[in-house]
């Protein structure tokens, strides 16, 4: 038995199977990516509309921000998003500090810790902008980018880190196509540490399949589904709360006299 499996050509060895897996990448996943963002473009549409229009009653400024991030090979390119936060806040000097510290953790973050890959100062979040990040829909502008060709729906997150504060083997990640989503976000993106979030990415870069990306589709919707649940049964409680009258000084002043 182990002999005919010795004598058994290695998948990755085989001529074959490396072009053709070349050619399903290089070729097949960007019309796969270009269809599947355009049909999503027209069918999301309205809610685009809608999200439009809440955004310029919130709050001033622009609907859409856009930001320089880094692409495959650490090509730079404009990433954009439905504006959740202030004008200005992409410049925040508390955010790089907050980069930078986010950069050096190395153990594990608990559920309950504060270290998050949510890297944003939450008093420069608008009202809208606020659940908007909460379900996610402020990521939804990034189609475009998949049309432009820019992005990918499955890679590692595209990060406006300068790739120069990157380790050597950090750039790995950057032998892909940045997506929309994948494997650090349907594993506990906002658990993990810096390093854990780049060794998936170097994971993902080095084992590219359709296979996995459809995989990795499959549980971004139900991370999300999960999300919009987590995010009705707050909003739920909310009335509950506000409806239980405050204890006033006067009734603790009596019970302790009790």
């Amino acid at each position: 038995m182990r002999g005919q499996e010795a004598g058994r050509c290695p998948k990755h060895n085989s001529p074959f199977l490396i072009l053709h897996s070349t050619f399903l990448i290089s070729v097949l996943n960007p019309v796969f990516d270009s269809v599947l963002a355009a049909i999503g473009l027209l069918f999301l549409l309205p809610m685009f509309i809608v999200v439009a229009i809440l955004i310029r009653v919130d709050s001033r400024g622009p609907i859409f921000f856009a930001q320089t991030r880094i692409g495959k090979g650490g090509r730079p390119f404009k990433f954009y998003k439905f504006r959740s936060m202030t004008v200005g806040s992409d410049k925040d000097s508390d955010r790089e500090k907050t980069v930078v510290e986010f950069m050096n953790t190395k153990t594990k973050v608990k559920p309950a810790g504060k270290a998050s890959t949510k890297i944003v100062n939450e008093s420069r979040v608008t009202p809208i902008g606020r659940f908007l990040r909460k379900t996610s829909l402020d990521e939804l502008p990034q189609l475009f980018n998949v049309l432009k060709g820019d992005m990918s729906l499955v890679g590692p997150r595209p990060t406006s880190f300068d790739v120069q504060t990157y380790d050597l083997w950090h750039t790995e990640r950057l032998e892909a196509m940045p997506g929309l989503t994948g494997l650090w976000q349907v594993s506990g993106k906002n658990r993990t540490t810096f390093e854990r979030m780049i060794e998936l990415d170097v994971r993902y870069a080095e084992n590219l399949s359709l296979r996995q990306d459809l995989w990795i589709i499959l549980k971004t919707f139900g991370a999300l589904a999960s999300q919009c649940r987590d995010l009705r049964g707050r909003l739920k409680k909310a009335p509950e709360c506000q409806a239980q009258p405050a204890l006033r000084p006067a009734n603790i002043v009596n019970f302790q006299k009790t």
